[in-house]
Order: C-alpha cells, then structure tokens, then sequence
C-alpha cells in the first residue's frame, strides 16, 4: 500500500507529516518536507518550482487508473497529497 511507502521514507527521514485514511481517500500532509529541507541546506534558496516533480510524478502515477492524486502547496515546504478514486 502506498500509505505504508510513505510512512517508511518519512519516518526514515524523520518528517513532521501525517497520513489519514478513510474510505473515501488517502491523504499525505506533509508540515515540513526534508527533500526541500535538505536542498535550502546545500544551496540556500530553493526554486519556486520545486514541488513541481511532485505534482508531475503524482500525476504520472495516477495516469490511466482508476485514481487521481492532488498535491496542495500548502506553503514552504508543506504540501497535502489527496489520492481518491476519479468522479
């Protein structure tokens, strides 16, 4: 399960996220992602677009199944993954 994919590269990371589920859908927030933690360490300012291979894997996962998967930028370094089955 995807859930428990996310829960152990977070954990690992020791990320501030939480993941709910219900039968509707799952969702992944993460308050404070170390990948772009981890770049403002190396290169001190992160690019506006970082999410963006976020949003553009997600949407490559989701291509052609049942699911859809919405990515929120919650803010800096924060983000809401919504994955539910289409309308």
């Amino acid at each position: 399960m995807l859930a428990k994919h996310w829960q152990h590269f977070f954990d690992r990371e020791n990320a501030d996220y939480n993941i709910s589920i219900n039968d509707e859908e799952i969702i992944l927030t993460v308050n404070r992602c170390t990948a772009y933690e981890h770049v403002r360490k190396l290169v001190g300012n992160v690019s506006p677009n970082f999410c963006d291979q976020t949003i553009k894997t997600n949407e490559a996962l989701a291509e052609d199944t049942p699911y859809e998967i919405k990515t929120e930028i919650l803010g800096e370094a924060a983000c809401r993954q919504t994955i539910r089955k289409r309308a």
